[in-house]
């Protein structure tokens, strides 16, 4: 019988989406609303689209590492449909 192992990073998704959302709040956000050092650069929306970068950037890493989780121990993870032919 085979045991079920858990998730590698199972505590990585909450603690992503509580920083984004304390990163992406209100009053966090109001720090990077005041008046531009260099004219035409605002810090707010660089401060936005970083942020959105790098919460991608974290999904894609942790997807990513637990696919090869999978794909290392020779098990298919659930969901994946099977192939015919060879194995």
């Amino acid at each position: 019988m085979k045991r079920s192992q858990p998730p590698a990073y199972p505590a990585i998704w909450p603690l992503a989406l509580a920083g984004g959302v304390v990163l992406l709040n209100f009053p966090f956000l109001e720090v990077f609303s005041g008046p531009s050092p260099m004219p035409g650069f605002s810090p707010l929306l660089f401060h936005i689209f970083l942020l959105w970068g790098l919460l991608i950037g974290v999904a894609f890493l942790v997807a990513g590492r637990l696919d090869s989780n999978h794909s290392n121990r020779g098990e298919e993870p659930e969901g994946t449909p099977r192939r015919k032919g060879r194995p």
